[in-house]
């Protein structure tokens, strides 16, 4: 494993505040253009929440995730590490896909959250919203992906500095887009989710070459050991006490059943809620 160093440390707060504040301009600058026009002003201010949300917030069982992939990199078990990431990103799809389809339906019908709409505006929500539903949970993953790879290793200066420049373009093209009397919110909105892909793809083709992590584990995970029933057991047992024991008995034999702790955060929390 390699040595970690202050100056890593110093990169990472360096390239973060900059990649954070950049990245938050590249959404909020086109918002003086949007000022003369209220309907499309609340429409984008709408639009940009869910991409903040999605890009930004810190999902309980991530966090859980990293710390537990971090615990394998340390010992040097790199399949473990990289196993713990695969399951992690397979619940966050999980969590997208209620959420996509909420958002292709409100692109067919802005006007469930949105009222008084014009025609016009109303199809531009909804071009925005099929947007919001099919390509930034793809972003959004891709992002996930690249910050397991990188951040238990403390080098997400490296996605960080891929993602500023990509940030940089983003906030330049505004005034590409708008100018003379023109809101093209869509394809705006289209060609900066698009550069966030392209960017996170980038940040993976560069991770492999420099740290070579191997993505390809995340799909293909030989996890099912034996040995590790009565872990799965003990890591299980907060969650599955009031399972009955035909639920449970499957549960305990899973391949993946050891990192099933990480749902713990998300469990409380609705215990909570409830």
């Amino acid at each position: 494993m390699e040595l970690i160093t202050v100056n890593n440390y110093l990169k990472i707060y360096l390239w973060r505040v900059l990649s954070v504040v950049s990245g938050f301009l590249s959404l909020v600058i086109v918002t003086p253009h949007l000022s003369t026009q209220q309907e499309l002003f609340g429409i984008y201010a709408f639009c940009i929440t869910f991409s903040l949300y999605l890009s930004y917030a810190d999902i309980g069982f991530l966090s859980s995730g990293q710390k537990f992939a971090g615990e394998e990199y340390a010992k040097g078990n790199q399949v473990e590490e990289v196993g713990i990431a695969g399951f992690s990103l397979f619940l966050l799809l999980l969590l997208f896909l209620p959420f996509s389809i909420f958002m292709v339906y409100l692109s067919g019908d802005p006007g469930v959250v949105l009222k008084g709409l014009s025609q016009e505006n109303s199809d531009i929500a909804g071009g925005l919203f099929l947007i919001i539903g099919l390509l930034l949970p793809i972003q959004v993953f891709l992002q996930r992906v690249v910050e397991f790879a990188l951040l238990i290793r403390l080098k997400d200066y490296i996605s960080l500095k891929i993602d500023i420049t990509f940030n940089l373009i983003k906030i330049f093209s505004v005034y590409f887009f708008f100018k003379d009397g023109n809101y093209p919110l869509i394809e705006y909105y289209l060609f900066i989710t698009l550069l966030s892909i392209f960017g996170s793809l980038l940040a993976i083709i560069v991770i492999k070459r420099v740290i070579k992590y191997d993505f390809y584990l995340l799909l293909n995970l030989p996890l099912a050991d034996p040995l590790l029933e009565p872990l799965a057991a003990q890591l299980l047992a907060p969650l599955t006490d009031p399972l009955p024991p035909p639920l449970l008995e499957p549960l305990l034999i899973h391949p993946v059943a050891p990192h099933l702790s990480i749902l713990q955060p998300v469990l409380l929390s609705l215990e909570h809620l409830l």
